[in-house]
């Protein structure tokens, strides 16, 4: 069944979240997976960031402020607070922003699968000669 226009938009602004344990901070963070345009804004800050060293490390930080969220799915930090997240280690912000890819369908494997579906599609749909 195709969706129609209002099926597919009552799904804006849902997004799902995943508890991430962090064990050297002493419990989990919950993380909430990117929207279309909150993906295209850090791509963008990710292309102007360059070899801008001010900015360099800033990324994924700027990432995780939007997605690091509560029980609530309300956001705990805000854009304000970058420069603090930039200074957690390495590895735990990798870890998180590793999740929230993931979450929101951004891997190499969510990019395969969406491929593989959209090759059967047409090689279902079309007539061979």
């Amino acid at each position: 069944m195709t969706l129609s226009k209002e099926q597919i938009l009552s799904h804006a602004g849902e997004v799902d979240t995943r508890d991430v344990p962090i064990p050297k901070w002493g419990g989990s963070v919950k993380v909430r997976a990117v929207t279309i345009r909150e993906w295209e804004i850090h791509q963008s800050r990710m292309a102007r960031i360059g070899d801008d060293e001010s900015k360099q490390g800033k990324a994924n930080a700027m990432l995780l402020a939007r997605c690091i969220v509560d029980d609530s799915k309300r956001r705990v930090f805000e854009d304000a607070d970058v420069n603090q997240i930039a200074e957690l280690g390495a590895g735990d912000v990798v870890k998180l922003t590793n999740a929230v890819i993931e979450l929101s369908g951004l891997t190499d494997d969510a990019e395969d699968e969406v491929r593989g579906e959209s090759d059967a599609a047409q090689t279902s749909g079309s007539s061979s000669e």
